[in-house]
């Protein structure tokens, strides 16, 4: 009722040393249960409970149930130091109907603070995963989302993975965007692209057309406003059927996503304010979201979990 709005649900969630914590977002997929379809809510939180890690949740969207329960303790340290990965908020999962047969969600992607993208059973049916579908390396956390697109060519579902997304990441580590194909469970050849030195992700790459778009920040997020207001970044810009370098804009630095007018020119929120980029040599053909049929990837906006 847009009228008189409430809380449908509310809950939290404890298994042993995870405990439910903060998170950035949430996504929707539809996804079978029991034999039946159901509508699901994944979240991805920090732990509130012992320990540095992540706890990964399928809720069931009408009640607020816990349908199964991810968690993993973070193992690796911060470069040049004996600190464990930081007990940072991930981020927000994906979920998608990997054939792309307009079935039922049955695959969610997440990337973690230590630096794993895994790929898991939207219902849980393998229970948990023991291998990550890929492995970025040590001082690469992946604080962003990843983002999904269908190859043009091969039809394959791949993963895109930006690193670098948090202040204690040392400036001399030089972060990267790859794409993981999903099908065939390896980093693509041509798709490695290394950042500049102190140069990272925070905001989730945009797929869009046969092109993908990355905001970057040179250096911390956080800082003093004034500083922060002239501080660099860039809007680069990715083929997403070769994974080469296509264009790099550069603005001041920031978190966000990239989002495209109906005119395909690119705007983007920095530390300065809103950025209008003109973005000639676009590929518009949106073939990497098609797949006899398509069906779209979804991401729904969800309110903060504290």
């Amino acid at each position: 009722d847009t009228d008189s709005p409430r809380f449908l649900w509310q809950g939290s969630a404890t298994s042993g040393s995870y405990a439910m914590g903060e998170a950035k977002g949430a996504a929707h997929g539809a996804i079978l249960k029991d034999g039946k379809r159901i509508d699901a809510i994944f979240v991805a939180t920090n732990n509130a409970g012992t320990g540095n890690g992540f706890n990964l949740y399928a809720l069931a969207a009408e009640t607020g149930v816990v349908l199964w329960q991810f968690s993993r303790a973070y193992t690796n340290t911060i470069p040049a130091s004996t600190m464990l990965t930081p007990n940072d908020i991930p981020g927000v999962p994906v979920v998608v109907n990997k054939a792309g047969d307009g079935g039922l969600d049955d695959k969610v992607y997440f990337g973690d603070l230590d630096g794993y993208v895994w790929e898991i059973d939207a219902t849980f049916r393998d229970g948990t995963p023991t291998t990550p579908l890929y492995t970025a390396g040590p001082g690469q956390p992946i604080a962003s989302s990843v983002a999904l697109f269908r190859h043009s060519i091969l039809q394959h579902l791949f993963v895109v993975v930006a690193t670098g997304g948090t202040d204690w990441v040392p400036s001399s580590i030089a972060s990267f965007v790859t794409a993981v194909d999903a099908d065939a469970h390896a980093e693509v050849a041509g798709y490695h692209q290394t950042l500049k030195s102190g140069e990272r992700v925070y905001g989730s790459p945009t797929v869009a057309g046969d092109d993908i778009y990355l905001l970057t920040s040179v250096g911390a997020m956080t800082g003093p406003i004034l500083s922060s207001s002239v501080e660099a970044g860039n809007v680069r810009r990715y083929a997403a059927a070769t994974g080469a370098l296509t264009s790099t804009t550069a603005v001041t630095k920031g978190a966000s996503e990239i989002s495209l007018a109906q005119d395909g020119s690119v705007y983007a929120t920095s530390g300065s304010g809103l950025s209008h980029l003109d973005n000639s040599g676009r590929n518009a053909s949106g073939l990497s979201l098609r797949y006899r049929p398509a069906r779209p990837f979804r991401i729904l906006a969800w309110l903060d979990l504290h």
